[in-house]
């Protein structure tokens, strides 16, 4: 039995072509760089925001419980 052998590429992952929705993206922000440019900014301060509320949010009902635990301690 012969173990098929693949070519070693140069890069990892090796470039792939562009797909339908890549393209019509990369035709757009030809077009419209400015207005792109803000929607990009405007949806990464919405993801910003998003990890913060749920870094910040309490986890669960354990951490209600030791919040009680830690008021009842006082």
């Amino acid at each position: 039995m012969v173990a098929a052998v693949n070519p070693k590429l140069d890069q990892f992952p090796s470039p792939q072509p562009l797909t339908e929705q890549e393209k019509i993206l990369a035709s757009y922000v030809a077009r419209f760089h400015a207005q792109a440019v803000l929607i990009a900014r405007v949806a990464n301060e919405e993801i910003q925001q998003d990890r913060a509320e749920l870094i910040d949010k309490p986890q669960g009902p354990a951490g209600a419980a030791h919040e009680d635990q830690a008021n009842t301690n006082r």
